[in-house]
């Protein structure tokens, strides 16, 4: 036994995020300078479509539009093949770098280097905030082809009465353009009101918002144990008032209705959790552009870390910005795709996960339960997916596995 689980399932629980839970396993990471940034892409073609992230800086960056697209041709001619672009998100404060005439020559420009498939199920996206949903720039969106918004809520403070007005106008707003899906990132924290919470959360659900994240805000910082307990306690919260509506979690921090496509995906394989929710395979490979991006290229998975001065100053020397690679070692394939199948599926093959799960002594707590050929998540394991995955990684790092 790794550790023992008792002490684990005794910590308060955090969300099974990205950051929590899969990028510890990418380990093997190097510092990839401008010059050397062309191995990144390999000789091996991408076998299946692309995705594009831009992510915008809440620093404003004169020309921001114009320096992501010369970055997008640097890239397009280390890529060894082209392919046709699934989805295209635009992440942080677009609203803050764009003005209307500049999102609309990106759009232009990109979907030149890399043409959006036109496809039913492909996406156009963007982050905003409920202040920012007005008719003129949903107009705006809608006639660009953008088919999806992630609307970003702060409630990491939060009182009872807090008023849900913005978000009920934001909602006013969307009303009128019906071909634009919504999903919903609620940023919670330890000062976060429970009743708020339960009210939000209703409000969103008769909204038609289709997919709910909870991201912890102050996860990644040092907390006292009563902070951390109050965070667990509104994540459990979230998971028992979504269940009673009949909505299905994915991991333990993501929310879908029923008839949710990536419901229907995850029947039908596991789903991988992503810097950027849960995917199928088929849409593992992801262009990050503009500065802090993230990316995805094969299996690595790629952050750029220059500062504004930086960026600009790659990109006009006509050189990729300088990233930091991730990596996963090798010897911890099967206890990884066990964490994937748990997270996106609540449940794994016994065969496949037998040995894994005597090693980690998961048997001996009420987070599992076998039924025929698979052993399943309770409603305790999926509290404590964090704690899943601490045991797991504890054990592959040990071993081959």
């Amino acid at each position: 036994m790794v550790k023992n689980p008792a002490l684990l399932s005794a910590a308060p629980a955090l969300p099974a995020g990205f950051n929590n839970v899969v990028l510890p396993w990418y380990s093997e990471r190097q510092k990839l300078p401008a010059h050397s940034v062309q191995d990144l892409a390999g000789r091996e073609e991408i076998a299946h479509s692309l995705g594009i992230n831009v992510y915008c800086p809440r620093q404003t960056v004169e020309d921001y539009e114009q320096f992501i697209c010369q970055e997008a041709s640097l890239l397009e001619e280390l890529l060894p093949n082209q392919r046709i672009t699934h989805t295209l998100w635009l992440r942080g404060d677009s609203v803050r770098q764009f003005s209307p005439e500049a999102i609309t020559a990106l759009i232009y420009r990109l979907n030149k280097q890399f043409p959006l498939d036109d496809s039913a199920d492909t996406v156009r996206g963007i982050e905003l905030r409920p202040s920012a949903l007005t008719d003129e720039r949903l107009a705006l969106l809608s006639g660009l082809g953008f088919n999806r918004i992630n609307l970003i809520v702060d409630a990491s403070i939060a009182s009872d009465d807090r008023s849900l007005s913005k978000l009920d106008m934001a909602f006013a707003h969307l009303a009128n353009f019906g071909q634009i899906g919504v999903e919903c990132r609620i940023l919670f924290s330890s000062d976060s009101h429970p009743a708020f919470l339960s009210r939000l959360l209703r409000d969103l659900i008769q909204s038609g918002c289709d997919l709910i994240h909870l991201a912890q805000t102050d996860d990644r910082k040092p907390q006292t144990l009563a902070q951390r307990s109050t965070g667990a306690n509104l994540l459990f919260q979230t998971l028992t008032e979504l269940s009673d509506q009949n909505w299905l979690a994915l991991g333990n921090d993501r929310f879908i209705p029923k008839h949710h496509k990536l419901h229907e995906a995850s029947q039908r394989e596991a789903l991988q959790l992503s810097p950027w929710g849960f995917q199928q395979e088929r849409q593992q490979q992801w262009l990050g552009l503009g500065i802090e991006a993230m990316g995805r290229l094969h299996n690595t998975y790629y952050r750029t870390d220059a500062t504004a001065k930086n960026y600009i100053e790659a990109i006009n020397n006509r050189s990729l910005p300088p990233k930091t690679i991730f990596r996963q070692p090798p010897g911890c394939t099967l206890a990884f795709a066990a964490l994937q199948h748990l997270l996106s599926q609540h449940r794994v093959n016994s065969k496949d996960f037998q040995n894994l799960a005597e090693a980690t002594g998961l048997l001996d707590t009420p987070w599992l339960v076998k039924t025929g050929n698979d052993y399943y998540l309770t409603s305790e394991g999926i509290k404590n997916l964090y704690a899943i995955h601490i045991l797991l990684f504890t054990l592959s790092s040990k071993r081959e596995l």
